[in-house]
């Protein structure tokens, strides 16, 4: 696969600069409805943000790598890559957001 710009492109622009931190909130925003919702413990708060990524990488990084031929190094950086960051990000993430078994418990 080549994907060729006929005038260029920057490498890092404020435009996909941009793109990507709105892509990264809005999925942060959709980790926390996910720990919001979910009665458990932190630490298995914390490993469903991790396998939530998981999930991601796994149903798209898999076909770039099965189907178009991206390197095995690439789709395992990209595996450890977002499900570290996300475990961590999880981390902070399930220390914010109240656990629901409180709440449902007072009622």
């Amino acid at each position: 696969m080549i994907v060729f710009h006929r005038s260029g492109s920057e490498p890092v622009s404020p435009r996909k600069l941009l793109t990507q931190f709105f892509s990264e909130l809005l999925a942060a925003a959709i980790g926390t409805l996910v720990l919001w919702r979910f009665a458990a413990p932190y630490w298995l708060r914390v490993l469903t943000m991790g396998m939530l990524d998981a999930f991601g990488v796994l149903s798209v990084g898999t076909i770039y790598w099965n189907w178009y031929g991206f390197p095995d190094a690439f789709f395992l950086a990209q595996l450890v890559d977002k499900v570290v960051g996300w475990t961590l990000a999880g981390a902070i993430m399930a220390a914010l957001v109240p656990d629901t078994r409180a709440r449902s418990v007072g009622g």
